[in-house]
């Protein structure tokens, strides 16, 4: 991998991803925005009590296609869903306040909401 396509996973924000159904098999692509904090690779939404179907499809099948848009970059990559709680906790506090830039006391009232009810996977790149 070169270095500009490291730096650009190194700031995160908006890219594609290409998962593959969990019951038809078939490529699903989506678009979102992905987190890197502290050396990690992270992807949550809002707290919801329907499963997304990008996370079910990681669940099913966690090899999946990075596709950073803005440099025509397509990278292989894994994911694992993170559940436990304090690390969910951890995690989301961070993607909270540094990522999303919410008031620290607005995330400590809320993120229970959060640990409990948003999606939320590690992933890792091939080569990065």
């Amino acid at each position: 991998m070169d270095e500009h396509t490291r730096r650009r996973l190194a700031g995160g924000g908006l890219c594609d991803i290409t998962t593959t159904g969990a019951r038809s098999g078939r490529p699903h692509r989506v678009e979102l925005y992905f987190h890197a904090l502290d050396g990690e690779f992270l992807i949550t939404g809002r707290p919801s009590d329907r499963t997304r179907d990008w996370l079910a499809n990681l669940r099913a099948h966690p090899q999946f296609t990075l596709h950073l848009k803005d440099m025509g970059a397509d990278l292989p990559a894994v994911a694992t869903e993170i559940t436990d709680p304090a690390e969910r906790d951890d995690a989301l506090t961070r993607i909270r306040t540094r990522s999303w830039d919410v008031d620290h006391r607005k995330v400590m009232e809320t993120n229970g909401d959060w640990v409990a009810r948003a999606p939320l996977v590690r992933f890792t790149v091939e080569g990065a």
